[in-house]
Parts: structure tokens; C-alpha cells; sequence
């Protein structure tokens, strides 16, 4: 299998992980991961075209701006009410998004040119997703 085709098949894995996940997470919780199973939609996408042969493009995520809202919104209420069960899913979901962030920084460093651009926009996406799903683990179970 090749790295594009193991890439290919990861995105369709982690993007059904977030759409499994969303169905037994709270609503704000829910809508976080629908928006970050778009956003690897969007990757499996530019992916799939680079596979092809034809220049990807990566289209820019309204993910973070969304995320602040809802971010901002959980801040304001009594959040700290992940169950285990709700924070095993963000601590899965954030191990998956520091490895993709790992695995597509050494695919830019491979690269060259606008693929190498590509690489290293999903890698960046990638590591605001861990960064996202980290702060609202962190509203959901504030620790001691």
C-alpha cells in the first residue's frame, strides 16, 4: 500500500470515528466533532486529488472559528461534566490528531513544492484540532 493510499484510508477511518463519536457526545461536543469530520473530509479530498495526478488544493477550515464559539459558549456555564466515557472519546481523538499531525509534518518534509505546501497545511490543521479537542477536555473535566 502506498503512503497516499494509507493516507486516503486513515482520513476515511478517523472522519468515521467523529461521526460515530457524535451521536453519543453531548450537543456542543457533537457539533465539534461533526465540524472536525468535515475538515477530514476536506482532507481525504486534496488527497485524493494529489493521488490522482492533479494539483490538490486545500480549501480553508471554518472549523476554528466555529470552535471558539462553542469554546467560548462552554466557558460560560458549569462544562465540567465529562463522564469517562465522553473523555475516553477526546482522548482517543486527540492521540488520532497528534499522530496525523506527526505523519503529514514528515510527508511535507519528503515533499517538495506545492505538495509539500499541502503536507504542511493539513499537518497545521491537524494540530489545531488536538489543540481544540485538549481545551474542551479541559472545560469538560478541569482536573483538581
Amino acid at each position: 500500500m502506498s503512503a497516499m493510499e494509507g493516507a486516503l484510508r486513515r482520513k476515511e477511518e478517523v472522519k468515521r470515528y467523529y461521526q460515530n463519536a457524535t451521536a453519543g457526545l453531548p450537543e456542543t461536543s457533537g457539533q465539534l466533532f461533526a465540524m472536525l469530520a468535515e475538515d477530514e473530509e476536506r482532507h481525504r479530498l486534496a488527497i485524493s486529488d494529489l493521488e490522482q495526478g492533479a494539483q490538490a488544493t486545500l480549501h480553508p477550515s471554518a472549523t476554528l472559528e466555529k470552535a471558539r464559539f462553542i469554546l467560548r459558549r462552554l466557558s460560560f456555564v458549569d462544562a465540567a461534566s465529562g463522564d469517562h466515557e465522553e473523555l475516553e472519546v477526546f482522548y482517543r481523538a486527540m492521540d488520532m490528531e497528534a499522530a496525523s499531525a506527526e505523519r503529514y509534518a514528515r510527508l511535507a518534509e519528503e515533499s517538495s513544492g506545492w505538495q509539500k505546501e499541502l503536507f504542511r497545511g493539513i499537518a497545521a490543521e491537524e494540530e489545531m484540532h488536538f489543540t481544540l479537542l485538549e481545551n474542551l477536555r479541559e472545560i469538560l473535566d478541569p482536573g483538581p
